[in-house]
């Protein structure tokens, strides 16, 4: 699975319909997106997947935006599909950054893949543009789990009701959701429901599933694949140009092209490198070996106090100044954090509370392959519970959860389950809950009944056997230990 982040690095997935230029100023700036969500108590997570990414100086593409333009006034949704660094997300940013319409921006991650952590984001989202009246919109909780696709079509009628007018609605990294997850079908119902005015722009690498079918033969949906977001070499030439300040040579040009055939992060990449001057023919690269080459170049060049940093804060689902100088030591954290996406070099700023950045997945995973080998396992085991307690201490529980995990300190992960767990349950995140306490050592829950109650109720509506088996459990464990309230609730 790939994963791609919002943003507006060349190198993120696909911020390129304009293309993001490196560059020593910022030239150019659009606004966040209105409908950014402070969601989970104004949390820089819930920001950066609700925001519409911020673009500085680009290639304008505007045969794109023309195009885009056509399918959307024909169809209610438009499946923008393409490799990562063609333009998918910037494509979707320039259309929304002139205004003519409001935006939801929701970035799907791998945990939307469970209906209910899908409907309880979208609360929040959804909050971002019509305020506390989204509270009236329903969480998935048990007695919706037997018919979750009429849950769904009266979870978006009433959310489209709610809407102050005309709005598009953009699924961000759409690839993220597992292939058997039931929001396929689901997502599918959200655009036969869409009523006049509301818009659909779903960006993924991949194509549209079987549940969108329908929909594509019926022409609510439109796909606007790779091909179209592939640069032709007028397109690179100009680019080129742009880059460099003056027009390429033919020979280069044609190098270069052959090389990326119209990848067009591979293209800023390759000029970023030098490559395009340097190099002889060869097959163009795919994305990942292009940008491992790169990712390798820049580390290899940056100073040694930016290469540490770089390794131990990859540990971050996403890096706060303040956050990450006080899990590296080094009180240069902000002034790298700056100047990494000044340069364009996959670092990513969000609007809002506390200016979070986010690194480039592909980058990210980079960074701690290298961490690994360089740091040893230990001190990359050290980091991430620093950066848990870190996250902790910041109200970022469920971040913080994720490292505990990954550092195997089931002490700490548990602790801060038990703290959450009613809340998920709420919710109706009971898949999430199960997830985390079964990726626990078994002795834990044996040690800490109130995890084994927290799973017991979590599977109460999918296995009422296996459910009373983990109760019975806590129960003996809440007698043993004189726990009288757990033991009443295990029973209850």
């Amino acid at each position: 699975m790939h994963r791609e982040i919002p943003g507006h690095s060349v190198f993120q997935n696909d911020r390129d319909s304009h293309i993001p230029m490196p560059s020593r100023e910022e030239n150019r700036k659009h606004s966040a997106n209105p409908s950014a969500s402070h969601g989970s108590g104004g949390q820089p997570y819930g920001l950066a997947k609700f925001s519409m990414p911020q673009i500085e100086l680009v290639y304008p593409r505007k045969s794109l935006l023309h195009a885009l333009d056509q399918l959307m006034a024909r169809s209610t949704g438009v499946w923008v599909t393409g490799v990562a660094g063609s333009g998918k997300t910037t494509l979707a940013a320039s259309y929304l950054a002139r205004g003519q319409r409001r935006a939801l921006w929701y970035s799907l991650d791998r945990g939307d893949s469970d209906p209910a952590t899908f409907f309880h984001y979208l609360r929040e989202a959804v909050a971002g543009i019509v305020g506390e009246s989204a509270q009236s919109l329903p969480p998935l909780t048990a007695e919706y789990l037997a018919a979750p696709s009429g849950f769904a079509r009266n979870f978006f009628r009433q959310m489209y009701m709610l809407q102050p007018g005309d709005c598009t609605i953009v699924l961000d990294n759409y690839q993220e959701l597992d292939a058997d997850s039931p929001m396929h079908g689901l997502l599918a119902i959200a655009m036969e429901e869409a009523p006049a005015g509301i818009a659909f722009l779903v960006l993924s690498r991949e194509a549209p599933p079987a549940a969108f079918a329908r929909l594509q033969a019926n022409q609510v949906l439109a796909v606007f694949g790779n091909e179209r977001l592939a640069l032709t070499r007028e397109e690179t030439a100009e680019l080129v140009a742009l880059y460099c300040g003056h027009p390429p040579d033919a020979d280069a040009l044609e190098r270069l092209y052959q090389r990326t055939r119209g990848w067009a992060a591979g293209v800023v990449l390759m000029l970023q490198s030098n490559e395009a001057e340097r190099q002889e023919d060869a097959p163009g690269p795919t994305p990942a070996a292009v940008f491992d080459y790169f990712a390798t170049q820049v580390l290899a060049e940056a100073p040694s106090a930016l290469q540490e940093f770089l390794l131990q804060t990859a540990v971050l689902p996403t890096v706060q100044p303040e956050l990450a100088a006080s899990l590296t030591g080094d009180t240069s954290a902000a002034s790298y954090l700056a100047e990494l996406r000044r340069r364009n070099l996959f670092v990513m700023l969000h609007p809002g509370k506390g200016h979070p950045y986010v690194y480039h997945p592909l980058f990210r995973d980079f960074l701690l392959r290298q961490a690994a080998s360089t740091l040893g396992r230990e001190k990359l085991q050290a980091l991430r519970q620093r950066a848990g307690t870190l996250l902790a201490e910041a109200g970022e529980t469920e971040a913080a959860i994720e490292l505990f995990l990954e550092a195997d300190e089931p002490i700490e992960a548990g602790l801060l389950i038990e703290r959450v767990a009613p809340e998920m349950l709420a919710a109706g995140r009971y898949q999430p809950l199960t997830d985390w306490i079964g990726r626990l050592p078994p002795q834990a829950s044996t040690k800490r009944p109130w995890l084994r109650y927290w799973l017991g109720m979590a599977r109460l509506p999918f296995d009422i056997p296996e459910a009373r088996a983990h109760l019975e459990k806590a129960y003996s464990a809440f007698r043993a230990s004189a726990n009288t309230q757990g033991a009443y609730l295990s029973l209850a």
